[in-house]
C-alpha cells in the first residue's frame, strides 16, 4: 500500500513540476482551461460511475452522503462569509468560497487515509461518502463559480444560475452518478473487462496527470506573498471551521436512531477537513475564475495538511479509532 502511495505522490508531484515547466518553456497556460474540462467531463464522471457502480447503498451509511452534503453546503456559506476578511475582491472571493467549501475527499486524499488506517472497508466508506459529490458540485459550486465569474455584469437569480449549470455539457457527471447508483440498486454487474484491464485504475492515474499537469500551467510561486491572506483564512476554514461544523452534524445524527458506525464516523471526520479539493481548481478553470490564483490555494492548502495535520490525523486514528 505504501508503495502504491509513493508512486501515485511522485505522479502527482511530477505532472505538476512538468506542467510549471512547460509553462516557464512557452506552452500557453490556456490549455489548462481545456484539460481541466477535459478531467471533469470525461475523467470524473466516468470514475465516478465505474466505482458508485460497485458501492453497495445499503444501512446507516445514507448518513454519509447526507452529512456531507449538509457540509459542503454550510462550509461553501461559511468560506464566501470569511471571504470579506482576506480580499475585497470579488472574483477572489468567489476562489475563496470555492476552495472553503469542498475538500480533496478522493483517493488522492481523505480516500487514501482511510484506505491505509481502515483498509478497504475504509476506502469503500469513501465512495459511499462521495455519492454526494456531483450533486453539491452542479448544485452549488457551479452556479457559485459562473455567478463570481461574471463580473460587471447584472446578477442572475440563483434559480435561473442552478437551471444553466445543470443543463450544461460540463455537467455530465450527474447523470452519470445517478446512473450509477441505480445500477448499484439493481445489482446490475460491472463489466468483468473493467477489473481484467484495470480501467479504473489507468482512468484515475491519467486523469490524476491531467488535472495535476494543468495546475502546474496555472501555478505561479510569486503569487505566494500576494495571497497571504487568503492562504491563511482558507487555512482557517478548512481546518477549523470544517471540522468544528462536522462534529457538530455527528453529534446531531447521533440524536437519531441510525447513529454512524465507528469507521463511518470517522471517515467523515476525516474527509470533512481535507486540504481543499483539485476539483474547485477544475471549476475555477472552467468558469476562468482566477484559475491561478485557485491552484497557489490549492498548493499552499494541500502542503500544509500534509506537512502538519496529516501526521496527527494518523497518530489520532491509530490510538483512538477502530482496528481495520
Amino acid at each position: 500500500m505504501e508503495m502504491r502511495y509513493v508512486y501515485f505522490a511522485a505522479l502527482i508531484v511530477g505532472a505538476t513540476l512538468a506542467g510549471y515547466v512547460a509553462r516557464r518553456r512557452g506552452l500557453s497556460e490556456r490549455l489548462a482551461e481545456l484539460l481541466m474540462t477535459l478531467v471533469a467531463v470525461c475523467g470524473y464522471s466516468t470514475v465516478g460511475l465505474l466505482s458508485v457502480w460497485v458501492t453497495p447503498l445499503q444501512g446507516s451509511d445514507v448518513w454519509l452522503p447526507v452529512l456531507g452534503a449538509l457540509h459542503v453546503a454550510i462550509m461553501t456559506g461559511l468560506a464566501l462569509a470569511a471571504s470579506r476578511y482576506a480580499s475585497h475582491d470579488p472574483q477572489l472571493r468567489g476562489v475563496m468560497a470555492v476552495a472553503g467549501g469542498i475538500g480533496n475527499t478522493g483517493f488522492t486524499m481523505g480516500g487514501f487515509v482511510c484506505w491505509i488506517l481502515f483498509g478497504d472497508q475504509g476506502l469503500g466508506k469513501t465512495g459511499i461518502y462521495g455519492i454526494m459529490w456531483a450533486f453539491m458540485i452542479v448544485g452549488v459550486t457551479y452556479p457559485l463559480a459562473r455567478r463570481f465569474s461574471r463580473t460587471g455584469g447584472p446578477a442572475k437569480p440563483f434559480v435561473r444560475l442552478l437551471i444553466e449549470s445543470l443543463l450544461d455539457y460540463r455537467s455530465i457527471g450527474l447523470p452519470m452518478i445517478v446512473l450509477g447508483m441505480l445500477l448499484s440498486a439493481w445489482q446490475v454487474p460491472r463489466p468483468l473487462w473493467v477489473d481484467e484491464y484495470r480501467v479504473v485504475d489507468i482512468l484515475t492515474y491519467g486523469t490524476t496527470a491531467l488535472a495535476y499537469f494543468a495546475i502546474g500551467l496555472r501555478l505561479h510561486f510569486t503569487s505566494l506573498w500576494p495571497l497571504r491572506r487568503l492562504i491563511a483564512v482558507l487555512a482557517g476554514v478548512r481546518f477549523v471551521l470544517a471540522l468544528g461544523v462536522a462534529v457538530v452534524l455527528v453529534y446531531l445524527a447521533g440524536l437519531s436512531p441510525w447513529p454512524l458506525a465507528p469507521v463511518s464516523l470517522w471517515v467523515f471526520l476525516i474527509c470533512s477537513f481535507c486540504p481543499t479539493a483539485v476539483t474547485g481548481v477544475a471549476v475555477c478553470n472552467m468558469f476562468n475564475l482566477r484559475p491561478r490564483e485557485a491552484s497557489v490555494l490549492f498548493a499552499s492548502n494541500t502542503a500544509l495538511y500534509v506537512a502538519v495535520l496529516l501526521p496527527v490525523v494518523v497518530a489520532m486514528a491509530r490510538a483512538f479509532g477502530p482496528a481495520p
